[in-house]
């Protein structure tokens, strides 16, 4: 009898958890919970607002995106990938985010910048150029955090 209790628990555990998960024809998977939705994946294209920032002129939106939003805040990160070479995207970053309070640091091939537009709003920009990754291409990658 305890076996067929669990077997119960597991399977409808199984149906919510299928129930609240959905897939488009993209490949965006979002996750809809009591304490907020989830997206990852798929090619989505976010705006300015959304990032918190300009995207960089010209790039392509790359796999790897994340959304959240709950009733604390939101979260999001998209990835794009451009030919032009880091020094010209970090100089592109670096005059975006002058009016705001700012932080940057490069190790090797990767350089972020932090920038902080308000007391509940963040916007992280990191910058890879490692040759050996991303086929050559400069990868970039925002995160925009927002609390309530």
């Amino acid at each position: 009898m305890l076996v067929l209790i669990v077997v119960g628990i597991v399977g409808y555990g199984v149906w919510r958890v299928s129930k609240a998960i959905h897939t488009d024809k993209d490949g965006q998977v979002s996750i809809s919970t009591p304490q907020g939705d989830i997206s990852a994946g798929g090619g989505k294209t976010y705006t300015a607002d959304e990032l918190g920032i300009d995207p960089y002129p010209g790039a392509t939106s790359s796999t790897g995106g994340f959304n959240m939003n709950t009733d604390k805040g939101s979260m999001m990160t998209a990835v794009y990938e451009t030919d032009d070479p880091a020094d010209k995207v970090v100089a592109f970053y670096k005059g975006k985010t002058g009016l705001g309070e700012q932080s940057f640091m490069e190790t090797g091939t990767t350089a972020m910048i932090t920038y902080k537009k308000g007391d509940k709003d963040v916007v992280i920009v990191s910058i890879n150029s490692d040759p050996a990754q991303h086929k050559g291409k400069t990868q970039i990658s925002i995160t925009h955090s927002k609390d309530k």
